[in-house]
């Protein structure tokens, strides 16, 4: 069938070009939910079982993304083994555009029947996400997709979090003896993957206990890894009281 091409200049510019047309490749075998690839579970936070993908030639499949619009997309499929996984997705090219036009839906069901759990459009420079709320046993379905027409290559694969901190709950709260002056000659690792959050608060949260020498202190915190999300973005609050149910 014959096409045509109307080129135009856009806000009154004028400009001078060149044209060329270019074949993509034939639809990846993963380009419909029925022909899913299965991804295996990696057992811990490694990426030792990586899946190289791409969405170049890829048609739109029936399901809309997050803006409402058909997007060019492949599937993958997974056997949840926690209630929890971690989602590394890295773009590693964009052919006609940004390298992070690239997002993902999470679907529970059968490709007959899909419930839509989760969609993300757009990953910027997050490559990092947790799938929460999952039934281990239960498949699930990954579909990713390009935005603004354009296509990636990407790798991707999921991990499985560790266990919560031992600190994550007030009553678990982790000692820490303070410094004696300025210097910190003593300091406390810790983090707060797989951390939970405490009632009232939707934020992932662990705990500290100090018994008082002095009438003030500085605290001092010090990022080492960001797992997901950005940097410095961690807060504190302090409390007192008789125990862990009679905080202010």
């Amino acid at each position: 069938e014959t096409y045509y091409l109307r080129l135009y200049s856009n806000r009154n510019s004028v400009q001078e070009f060149y044209v060329c047309t270019r074949a993509l490749p034939l639809p990846p075998a993963n380009d419909n939910c029925a022909g899913a690839t299965a991804l295996t579970v990696n057992p811990d936070m490694s990426c030792s079982l990586v899946n190289p993908g791409s969405t170049l030639g890829a048609l739109a499949s029936d399901e809309v993304s997050c803006n409402g619009a058909p997007n060019n997309d492949v599937w993958y499929s997974f056997v949840a083994t926690s209630a929890a996984q971690l989602l590394q997705l890295n773009p590693t090219f964009g052919y006609f555009g940004g390298t992070y036009d690239l997002g993902f839906q999470l679907y529970s069901g059968d490709c007959n029947n899909l419930n839509n759990l989760y969609c993300l459009e757009n990953q910027y420079n997050n490559n990092n996400y947790i799938l929460n709320n999952l039934t281990i046993g239960e498949t699930y379905y990954l579909r990713l997709f390009s935005v603004y027409n354009n296509a990636h290559d990407f790798t991707l694969c999921l991990q499985t979090l560790p266990p919560p901190p031992a600190n994550d709950a007030c009553a678990q709260a982790t000692p820490v003896t303070p410094n004696p002056d300025l210097n910190c000659t003593v300091t406390y690792p810790g983090t707060t993957l797989s951390a939970t959050s405490t009632p009232g608060s939707s934020y992932p949260d662990v705990w500290y206990s100090f018994t008082a020498t002095s009438p003030s202190y500085a605290f001092d915190f010090f990022p080492i890894t960001t797992i997901l999300g950005y940097d410095y973005q961690i807060a504190f609050e302090i409390y007192q009281g008789t125990d862990c149910d009679n905080l202010v």
